[in-house]
């Protein structure tokens, strides 16, 4: 290992961009293997779908039918359905099969033409009311629980040091900060 002429680079850097690329590549290697049948490949990002789904298509960019080819050659018929930021979800043509692939595993060519693609826009969230009514039911739920461990702690045969009062104070105490959790993200919420 060298330092950098120009000093800018610490050894540190050096190494935590080594041990990065060697995550990437090891990553890589993984989730493609070497053997180069990129069918195989793919399999590994199936995602299982119920019969009988119907694809609700977002936008008139899908869905498209391109050949896909990974890294190393290897090409698949594929029907696009939508990508994300880092995958594509397609359908093989051969059996209709539904995969989620990273970009990054394909040709540079299939990148560049995904990335051109649009990113479905969401439907938005629920309005601000609703999510607060969610989280206030919610905790509505949790202190109710909360009340009926407190009145079954106070029950004389269960000693305070026992097993099962240990258990009870650690149910109570986990309700509690999920209550503490929802009253934050309602104040989130209310206050972005």
């Amino acid at each position: 290992m060298s330092f950098s002429q120009n000093g800018n680079q610490s050894v540190g850097e050096s190494v935590a961009r080594s041990a990065r690329g060697a995550a990437i590549v090891s990553v890589f290697l993984f989730l493609c293997g070497c053997d180069g049948d990129l069918m195989d490949q793919f399999e590994r990002f199936a995602i299982p779908r119920p019969a009988g789904e119907r694809m609700v298509i977002p936008k008139d960019d899908y869905p498209t039918e391109r050949v896909l080819t990974n890294q190393s050659g290897a090409q698949i018929k594929a029907k696009i359905w939508e990508r994300t930021a880092t995958h594509v979800v397609f359908d093989r043509v051969a059996d209709n099969k539904r995969f989620s692939y990273p970009i990054a595993l394909l040709s540079q060519a299939d990148q560049d033409f995904l990335y051109g693609l649009p990113i479905p826009q969401s439907t938005g969230a629920k309005p601000v009311a609703a999510r607060v009514k969610d989280r206030n039911d919610e905790i509505a739920k949790l202190n109710k629980e909360i009340n009926r461990l407190y009145t079954q702690l106070e029950d004389p045969t269960i000693g305070y040091a026992s097993p099962k009062g240990r258990g009870i104070r650690r149910e109570i105490q986990r309700l509690e900060s999920e209550v503490v959790k929802l009253r934050l993200q309602i104040d989130e919420i209310r206050n972005p």
